[in-house]
């Protein structure tokens, strides 16, 4: 009933949305969708050590396709923080459980990237690209097309003798980071 309340309000405040929750958690502790809904406005706020305490009780709570999702909150909480290894061991057990989740190889493409690791992140996209329109494709299509038009303005600039070796080393960046 509260997330509906919350949802039907459409809460701009984050505060208000934590109240709303953490009520929610009185009457009820051992619900993951609000520990997972917590989570994500915990992360909003950028107070990361709630949001990871609510996520991991989230992926303790739930089961079937609601873990994987809560898996994939805590990998993002992770991957936030900036705790790449662990968002990457999190993400390994949702893909062990759910290979073909384009969500979960994307947000593995994700912490790829940060981790400086061009070759995992590549194949990551595409894994998401092969699965086809299934949830967060749209993103990489997004991601993908961005970087086509980076690397076109650039390709266009070193064609036109207009580039410095700033550019040329952008555009070897583009391509190392695309594959």
């Amino acid at each position: 009933r509260l997330i509906r309340r919350q949802r039907q309000m459409c809460i701009r405040d984050s505060d208000e949305a934590v109240l709303l929750y953490k009520e929610g958690l009185r009457i009820d502790d051992d619900d993951p969708e609000l520990h997972r809904l917590l989570g994500r406005v915990y992360t909003k706020l950028g107070r990361f050590a709630d949001a990871e305490v609510h996520a991991a009780r989230c992926v303790e709570l739930s089961n079937g396709e609601n873990r994987r999702d809560a898996l994939l909150m805590l990998a993002r909480v992770y991957n936030a923080i900036g705790l790449w290894d662990k968002a990457r061991q999190t993400l390994n057990d949702a893909l062990h459980s759910w290979p073909t989740s384009a969500e979960a190889h994307y947000e593995m493409a994700k912490v790829a990237e940060a981790l400086q690791d061009y070759p995992r992140m590549v194949d990551e996209l595409r894994e998401v690209a092969k699965l086809g329109d299934r949830d967060s494709s749209k993103e990489y299509v997004d991601t993908l097309s961005r970087r086509q038009r980076k690397i076109d303005a650039l390709k266009s600039r070193i064609g036109a003798r207009d580039a410095s070796g700033g550019d040329y080393h952008a555009l070897g960046m583009l391509y190392l980071e695309t594959g």
